[in-house]
């Protein structure tokens, strides 16, 4: 109904109470509204809140995945480079086997043996060799090692009174007692071939470029915490803080207690060093006691969950505004289409009522429930009564004729979908006692939603059937007045109508003629070559009139056959296409060519007889005066 009072002028009237004239369907709408957007709201909150939470744990997977991708590679780096040098102690160890007993204390052979086994590729690595009573007897290098005391050091007393096969044995982080280096030493025991001790050889490696190597890796991620931990809890090299962190004990830090028992680990640790929460992955490197840690600062992560959170929030408070103005600006707009809904009800009912009243039926098509209004002028052009035809989609499209369905269908479709603006078709539809009507239809959508897609659309009907047969009558008139026989010719080659003259010429009458495939008047020899030039040219539909230029041959109602030209023509009729087949015999015409033909033949062997009596004549001549001539010279000559 409509409304008399002012529209909100704000929001926060919105909210307010209503005048109790205010309709009851307004209530419910804007009670609707309010508790649909809340809804809504809540239905953002929680979603913002899932992708907030998902993204930290999608960061957090990532960090995990990329800590271990580091561990692997730090872990398998620094087993490398630990195998390569206990293959140079073996190599010393085997080659002083084999030295005589005064040589193996000799420093000029030890010295060269050690040098020829060392990894000299490794700049800054060196090996010593240290006898059995621990003192140093040379090194690979020019450090002074010679009766240096190396008998309290881990990695010389883990090989005393040890079995002849013990191995390798990594020791502690430690300064070098000669170079002064931050060192963690690799050593072997070195046995006669009776399995007596020796004495050891060790490899000092030098834990700054462990540590220089780890700064290299974490170059492009400072994020990133590389270390190298003895097993016995002490920090080798470790990138950054290489100085403060190096032999720092942490086996009572978090970090190591949860080292126990596995030989891989990724989880989330207090840094032992700066106190950092991080996200660690651990690697125990295979057959030795060194482990590889490689951590991830959480700062990063919380920062970014901080920045989501507020974007989030900032997110959630506009839509909150929008959903706000949506509201004020829906309640608006429905209280002001409550006012004017009466005035279209009273236009809607002029019209009707104007068409109604000249004679068309009226029809008002809900798209998206399929339910169709029909007016009584409408059901009463079909034969029914009020009451009689069910109001929806499928009642009308079940009473249009098949052949007329597909081409009615594709205009509809094309005005829902917007390619044209207004619906206008001719068919035939199936009335109450079951004859066909032709009808012609026009409408329009008069109500899309957002997205353009169709809502509503109102139409017309009107009886056309009368125009229709006056059309077919005055076409049949036209084609029955040509002196030449001629053909209508409908779907498939059925035969529709034959005038005078091509009854008189095939010999059958109208009635023979009517349902006739038009394959049946020429010799079978050639029906399939007829049938598909049809088809062809039902396909290209083309409006020109189209003549046959090679001889054709058709058969009258008794067999005999006869020479015939065509011409043809594409026409609608009752919306569907026609052909007009336009029909000459051409038998007379063809058999004087024939004699025509004859005659020049003829003439032709006349000339070409008197052209040779003609020749002969000149050669009888020719060879008298030759005679002639010959003989009075030969006169003269005697």
């Amino acid at each position: 109904m409509p409304f008399s009072e002012a529209v909100p002028a704000d929001a926060g009237q919105i909210l307010m109470p209503l005048p109790a004239h205010i309709s009851p369907e307004y209530s419910r709408f804007r009670r609707r509204l309010v508790m649909g957007l809340l809804a809504i709201a809540c239905l953002v909150i929680v979603a913002a809140s899932w992708s907030i939470y998902a993204s930290f744990r999608a960061r957090q997977n990532a960090a995990r995945v990329h800590t271990q991708i580091y561990a692997d590679a730090v872990a398998s780096h620094v087993s490398d480079s630990i195998q390569l040098v206990d293959f140079a102690l073996i190599g010393f160890a085997n080659a002083i086997k084999v030295l005589p007993p005064e040589q193996q204390y000799s420093m000029a052979t030890i010295r060269q043996l050690l040098a020829s086994h060392a990894p000299t590729s490794k700049a800054g690595l060196w090996t010593i060799f240290i006898n059995a009573s621990g003192i140093g007897i040379a090194a690979s290098n020019d450090l002074a090692v010679q009766r240096v005391s190396y008998a309290d050091r881990s990695y010389f007393q883990a090989h005393i009174g040890a079995h002849p096969n013990q191995g390798l044995y990594i020791g502690e982080p430690m300064i070098g007692r000669v170079s002064k280096e931050r060192i963690f030493a690799l050593s072997r025991r070195v046995a006669d071939a009776q399995g007596k001790l020796l004495g050891v050889v060790v490899a000092p490696l030098d834990a700054a470029r462990f540590a220089s190597m780890f700064e290299l890796v974490r170059f492009n991620d400072k994020d990133i915490s590389i270390a190298l931990v003895h097993q016995d809890g002490k920090i080798i090299a470790r990138a950054p803080q290489f100085e403060q962190s190096f032999a720092a004990d942490i086996r009572n830090s978090d970090v190591y207690r949860q080292l126990t028992g596995v030989s891989a680990r990724t989880t989330r640790v207090i840094s032992a060093i700066d106190g950092k929460p991080l996200i660690s992955s651990f690697r125990i490197l295979e057959d030795s006691s060194l482990i590889a840690f490689v951590g991830m600062s959480v700062d990063s992560l919380h920062l970014a969950l901080q920045q989501d959170l507020l974007n989030g929030g900032a997110g959630i408070l506009l839509v909150l505004v929008i959903m706000l103005l949506i509201t004020h600006l829906a309640l608006r707009s429905y209280r002001s289409l409550e006012l004017s809904k009466q005035t279209l009800q009273e236009s809607e009912s002029r019209w009707k009522f104007a068409l109604e009243g000249a004679g068309e039926g009226v029809w008002d098509w809900n798209v998206m429930s399929n339910a169709v209004h029909f007016s009584i002028r409408w059901k009463q052009m079909l034969g029914y009564a009020k009451d009689e035809i069910e109001g929806t989609y499928d009642a009308w499209e079940s009473r249009v004729h098949p052949d007329d369905k597909p081409s009615v269908m594709a205009k509809l479709h094309a005005c829902l979908e917007g390619k044209t603006l207004v619906y206008l078709s001719e068919y035939r539809i199936r009335n109450k006692d079951g004859n066909w009507k032709w009808n012609l239809a026009r409408g329009m959508v008069i109500s899309r939603d957002a997205a353009g897609q169709a809502l509503r659309m109102i139409g017309t009907q009107a009886d056309i059937t009368e125009r229709k047969q006056a059309e077919q009558s005055q076409l049949y008139k036209i084609v029955e007045a040509a002196p030449d026989p001629m053909l209508l010719i409908g779907n498939d080659g059925i035969i529709a109508f034959a005038n005078g003259a091509a009854q008189g010429t095939f010999g059958y009458a109208l009635k023979e003629f009517t349902g006739m495939n038009v394959d049946d008047l020429v010799p079978s020899y050639s029906r399939s070559s007829h049938a598909r030039y049809r088809k062809d040219f039902e396909t290209k539909r083309t409006q020109h009139p189209s003549d046959l230029k090679r001889p054709l041959t058709a058969v009258y109602k008794d067999g005999t056959e006869f020479s015939v030209e065509i011409s043809l023509s594409l026409i609608s009729m009752d919306g569907q296409p026609v052909v007009i087949a336009s029909i000459r015999d051409i038998t007379e015409r063809k058999r004087a060519a024939e004699l025509l033909q004859q005659s020049f033949i003829q003439l032709r062997r006349l000339s070409d007889h008197q052209e040779y009596i003609k020749e002969e004549e000149r050669k009888r001549i020719a060879q008298d005066i030759h005679d002639d001539l010959g003989q009075n010279l030969l006169a003269l000559k005697m």
